[in-house]
């Protein structure tokens, strides 16, 4: 669900865009947590997956729009007097073909939804490590701790080996990070408050900016589809009525205006503002109702509680975009 990636602290945000394949260097951070390698590899690969299915959408839809707007032209070239504004259309109809097949050849809509389920999975995995959930609770051997988070981490990677991820390179590929050990070992309090800071609070600033920007787009693409139907309705009257001579382009531009809106409210269909405002919405009052309950788990049994049903609810916000992206 995103105009832009989902996770609100993303390795790729500070790094430089590279497909996969490409070798890059992650920058790290001081103030913010540090999460396992394997989150980096899996946010980055969803980054260029989600960036290459919004770009060749763009291409595709742009491209159908100027094969309708060839429509317009009409001049005869070379001494067979071929029509310009056919060989434009075939032009354009061929390059959107050749970029379908380059999507279908590289799935980079499949990429993105499943790098970005292995991200979120790692982040909530290492929040539960980090801060002690049920799952890991503080008492529990740290030799035995550390196993169980690596077999659950390559469980999580393995829904994307067969994935074509972005590659990196750094001094160091940890997977349990000294961020994440340090805060294991800190007490409850401090646990307490890193886990509000750095996980709810950064979440809900995260889902309460991405609401109010997809809620401001949907209106403003909404006048635009608005507006296009209200051209297409003027100029298929003036057609119908014959208010323009005979021989006049009245026709194709009633299609490349049918064009252009088709073409708008497949982009809207696309990104799903509408939808994204209200479930980030929805996602942001859940946490903050769940954040209420953080002063009353006083002990490690009731924290840990209280540290799976907030990490419940994060993956209930991206279980529900992964399914509105496959329907």
């Amino acid at each position: 669900m995103m105009p832009t990636d989902r996770s609100p602290w993303r390795v790729s945000d500070r790094a430089p865009k590279r497909r996969p394949g490409v070798t890059i260097c992650v920058v790290g951070t001081a103030e913010g947590p540090t999460y396992s390698h394997a989150f980096v590899i899996a946010d980055e690969t969803a980054a260029w997956g989600q960036r290459t299915h919004l770009r060749l959408t763009r291409l595709e839809l742009g491209l159908l729009v100027l094969a309708a707007a060839s429509g317009l032209v009409s001049a005869p070239v070379g001494d067979q007097e071929i029509d310009l504004g056919g060989v434009l259309a075939v032009i354009f109809f061929a390059l959107t073909l050749a970029f379908r097949a380059y999507r279908m050849s590289t799935r980079p809509t499949r990429t993105w939804q499943d790098a970005r389920a292995a991200a979120e999975s790692i982040k909530t995995l290492c929040w539960r490590y980090a801060v002690g959930s049920r799952l890991f609770p503080p008492d529990m051997d740290d030799a035995a701790a550390d196993k169980l988070f690596v077999e659950r981490l390559r469980d999580v990677l393995g829904s994307i080996r067969d994935l074509q991820t972005v590659q990196t390179a750094g001094t160091t590929h940890e997977e349990i990070t000294p961020w994440m050990r340090r805060l294991r070992a800190a007490p409850l309090d401090e646990r307490r408050a890193a886990f509000e800071r750095d996980r709810i609070e950064d979440q809900q600033r995260w889902y309460a900016a991405k609401s109010d920007f997809n809620r401001r787009q949907a209106q403003r693409w909404g006048l635009m589809v608005l507006a296009l139907e209200f051209l297409g309705v003027v100029v298929g009257a003036v057609k119908a009525f014959g208010l323009l001579p005979s021989g006049s382009t009245a026709g194709v531009v009633l299609a490349l205006v049918a064009t252009v809106g088709a073409a708008t409210a497949a982009w809207v269909q696309t990104k799903q503002y509408a939808t994204l405002a209200s479930a980030y919405a929805i996602a942001n009052e859940e946490l903050a109702a769940i954040r209420a309950l953080a002063a009353h788990a006083a002990g490690e049994a009731a924290w840990a509680e209280f540290v799976d049903s907030a990490e419940a609810a994060i993956s209930r916000e991206h279980t529900m975009w992964r399914a509105s992206r496959t329907t």
